[in-house]
């Protein structure tokens, strides 16, 4: 056991995990709580009750997996990245006849994602959805049209500790249509209809591990999940 377990510590109250089986790159295995990791360190607590701090590397490979997936989950618990938008425009046309006026661009998020920890991240992976409605103009209906689901990826890399990093998603059409003045469809219908956002998702990835999300609004996705077809998914090329 002296081999496996490199300090001994002391605490009053901790937050641990459910046991799991950790063994050595020797071969030799332990029941232990997971208490806390920290770079290369990974604090247990034995079933009698006693603390050590590990070096993750004198573990294998099976029992490093168990570790990474630990931090991960407490990291996407913790919710340690926050995340703010530029919104531009761009290609802006705008066409005007007898009966309407029509404004289409493409519509481009700029993304800054802050880490709120003393931890560094070499590289994330980003995976985001935004939830597009465009409006059917002559339908009463305000909730008629259509619904897509653009999806893409992006990189961040060499995000230090409290330090922040930018990506961009990939534009999206955006309509606005409105009637000319004495202008009117004939089974009825809005003046204007404006295409929206109705949500973005997005994830953040690290070694293929989940270890953060942003939901705006959180209330749209209160009972959606990630694989959920909005309506036709089309994927961005980024």
């Amino acid at each position: 056991m002296k081999i496996f377990m490199l300090s001994f510590l002391f605490l009053g109250s901790i937050l641990a995990t459910e046991p799991v089986t950790l063994t050595n790159r020797e071969g030799r295995s332990l029941q232990a709580r997971i208490v806390q990791t920290h770079g290369d360190n990974v604090q247990i607590q034995t079933q009698d009750g006693r603390l050590f701090t590990l070096d993750v590397n004198t573990l294998d490979d099976a029992s490093q997996k168990i570790i990474r997936e630990v931090q991960a989950r407490r990291l996407l618990e913790d919710g340690i990245f926050q995340v703010t938008f530029n919104r531009r425009n761009l290609e802006r046309e705008i066409d005007r006849t007898r009966s309407a006026r029509e404004q289409n661009a493409n519509l481009q998020h700029i993304v800054t994602v802050t880490n709120t920890r003393a931890r560094e991240f070499p590289k994330l992976e980003v995976r985001y959805m935004l939830y597009h409605f465009s409006p059917q103009l002559a339908a009463p209906n305000r909730d008629a049209g259509t619904r897509t689901t653009y999806r893409g990826t992006a990189a961040l890399e060499e995000i230090g500790q409290f330090g922040s990093g930018e990506f961009e998603m990939e534009p999206v059409e955006m309509r606005y249509h409105r009637l000319q003045a004495g202008w009117r469809y004939a089974g009825g219908g809005r003046r204007s209809a404006r295409d929206t956002i109705e949500g973005i998702w997005i994830r953040f990835y690290e070694n293929g591990l989940l270890v953060g999300e942003f939901q705006q609004p959180t209330a749209f996705f209160r009972n959606r999940e990630w694989n959920e077809e909005y309506a036709g998914a089309r994927a961005l090329s980024r």
